[in-house]
């Protein structure tokens, strides 16, 4: 009879396919391997043995593999230079395909290498691999290592496709039989009677194809930059300029640069309480502040006066140092992003409508630095933490600490200068909320950064330039030496 048309296949398994999740977890801990190893090794393996990778494993427990998904983790690691997680990445994704894995670890290249190198464990050949080698059986007695082939087995053998036959209760091979060739692919048969007869023509090992390390990627960028620099002239020309121009060599001029304001050598170090004290940090409950103000993440209590006898005598504000011209168009800030989260991405996302509601509906707790979340499981003394692992799980309970470290979900970060477009963008937002803190809350409203990023573009180029005048930062008088006031 012909099959009915209502006649359906209805499946009850309850397994839940990875799908797309899976896909991202993967990126995720790729990435995430990245921050965490100095050492990323692309290895491919001859004659893979589940029972050999596991010793692997057992040995190198500090370590991480990964194997299967080529596409995923190339993702991960970033196909091309523009799109790479971390720069040189791009060139060990290249060689992400066929049966190959990634190692992270922080062993160095000479300890992996040598033990890899003996590493090495002789096993039976599998249908479909290459012989190392040609195998015959002398006509007469067939025997199995030093011991006769049981009579119970020549059925066996001779199903299999040797000549034999039984005399006397021997098995006995009527001519010479070759099992296989050296050269050729061994069939199912070949396979079988080479692991009867004892021949083991694989071998298990591990090779090391390339390795990435991240010191090694900038030490060879700062030649590169040497290199360049050197083509181009401009360390000869620098040199040509301070011998012309005394006035105006290095002494007198130094690089731009950041740093807190010390206390100078010969005076007695004052007692001065902190500006910026978070209470969070310290498991402390506010003090007749606004949660919103605090925002769990960047919580400031007990503001001081700022003493100049703690600082250099040269120290000026942004008022005494730029010209009027400057002066007129800065904006002026006190030092504080008063807003939330971008509501383009707080609707998107369900994100709560302030900070209190945003920790307290999302788990609560207190946070400390021995437990980030705030869920009670605290960091034990002595371990590393992992800061961007940390902030991944706070992206609704702490949207300040998630965005400082991370773009929002899907979007690609960039790490190149920032554009003429995304100064205007910042200057605006700086316009409508101000800033200073909280800069991951602050990152939501630029696209494709995160707050570290609009942090340090902030320190190097705002408010060096005079573009925003902040009563938190001062610049040592003939230098372009930001001096942050918070001890």
């Amino acid at each position: 009879m012909p099959k009915s048309k209502r006649s359906t296949v209805v499946s009850l398994t309850k397994t839940d396919k990875k799908g797309r999740e899976g896909k991202e977890k993967l990126i995720n801990d790729v990435q995430e391997c990245v921050d965490n190893y100095s050492y990323l090794y692309l290895f491919s393996v001859k004659d893979m043995r589940n029972t050999f990778l596991k010793e692997i494993r057992n040995d190198f427990k500090d370590s991480r593999f990964f194997y299967g998904k080529n596409r995923v983790m190339a993702k991960g690691l970033g196909t091309s230079p523009e799109t790479e997680y971390k720069e040189g990445l791009s060139g060990i994704a290249k060689d992400l395909s066929n049966e190959v894995g990634m190692l992270f670890t922080n062993k160095d290249p000479k300890e992996v290498q040598s033990y890899f190198d003996e590493f090495v464990h002789p096993d039976y050949a599998r249908s479909g691999a290459i012989a190392t080698q040609t195998v015959t059986l002398p006509e007469g007695p067939v025997k199995r290592g030093a011991d006769p082939m049981p009579h119970n087995m020549e059925p066996l053998i001779r199903s299999l496709g040797m000549p034999t036959s039984l005399k006397n209760g021997i098995v006995t091979l009527l001519v010479p039989y070759t099992i296989c060739t050296e050269g050729e692919t061994l069939t199912t048969n070949q396979a079988h009677l080479l692991k009867l007869f004892y021949h083991q023509l694989a071998e298990f090992k591990v090779d090391l194809i390339s390795y990435y390390h991240q010191e090694k990627q900038r030490l060879k960028n700062i030649e590169q930059n040497k290199e360049l620099l050197s083509q181009l002239g401009i360390d000869s020309a620098r040199t040509e300029i301070a011998k012309a121009n005394p006035l105006h060599s290095s002494k007198t001029r130094p690089a731009p640069t950041i740093r807190k304001v010390q206390n100078k050598a010969n005076k007695k170090k004052e007692l001065v309480r902190p500006i910026r004290k978070s209470l969070r940090l310290k498991g402390e409950d506010p003090q007749n502040n606004e949660v919103d103000d605090l925002n769990v993440a960047d919580t400031l209590e007990n503001k001081a006066e700022f003493s100049t006898s703690n600082a250099s005598d040269h120290l000026l504000a942004g008022e005494e140092y730029f010209d009027e011209e400057i002066k007129k168009k800065a904006i002026r800030v006190d030092g504080h992003f008063r807003s939330w989260v971008n509501p383009i991405i707080m609707h998107k996302y369900g994100i709560e409508a302030s900070a209190r509601e945003a920790w307290e509906k999302n788990g609560g707790g207190t946070f400390s630095y021995a437990d980030s979340t705030g869920l009670g499981k605290k960091r034990k003394k002595g371990t590393i933490s992992n800061a961007k692992a940390d902030a991944l799980k706070m992206f609704k309970k702490n949207p300040n600490q998630y965005f400082y470290r991370h773009n929002e979900p899907g979007e690609e970060q960039w790490l190149h200068d920032w554009s003429a477009q995304e100064q205007e963008l910042f200057l605006e937002i700086v316009r409508q909320h101000g800033c200073g803190d909280k800069w991951g809350l602050f990152a939501t409203y630029i696209p494709h950064r995160v707050g570290y990023q609009c942090s340090n573009f902030y320190r190097q180029v705002v408010l060096k330039n005079g573009l925003v005048f902040d009563p938190n930062y001062m610049i040592l008088e003939s230098t372009l030496l930001l001096e942050h006031l918070y001890t």
